[in-house]
């Protein structure tokens, strides 16, 4: 299907814990020619988990509240579980996406994610082998 063969949770679990770390680096160890840049990748990142639970017919806010908990406890593969309507593990579940797909998400929609996708390039391979071990 694709050269790259590494896989990441799916689920917008990617997404939520990318959002959750890069929150964390633009806060500590950022300045404001980078923060500003990152400040606009999150909210590209925060986007996503609202669509796909309210096609889903789900309560966006309340299952985004819960993946922000369940992120924030150290449940890095947590995602929304579209059947059930809460909030699982996604790699029980066997729903991966590929990460080629989410560092063209950081760098391919426009100039200003430039910068951002050129950190998360950095940051994404120790979040991949964290996340897949």
């Amino acid at each position: 299907m694709c050269r790259d063969n590494h896989i990441v949770p799916g689920a917008v679990a990617t997404e939520i814990e990318l959002a959750r770390k890069l929150k964390e680096f633009s806060l500590k160890e950022a300045g404001y020619w980078i923060s500003m840049p990152l400040q606009n990748l999150l909210k590209v990142l925060r986007l996503f988990p609202k669509p796909l639970a309210e096609n889903a017919g789900l309560n966006a806010m309340e299952i985004i509240s819960s993946l922000y908990a369940e992120h924030s406890t150290g449940n890095t593969k947590v995602g929304i579980d579209l059947d059930e309507g809460v909030c699982m593990d996604g790699s029980t579940l066997n729903i991966w996406d590929l990460h080629i797909t989410k560092l063209n998400v950081a760098i391919g929609y426009d100039g200003s994610l430039l910068l951002p996708g050129f950190l998360l390039l950095n940051m994404l391979p120790a979040l991949f082998y964290e996340w897949t071990r």
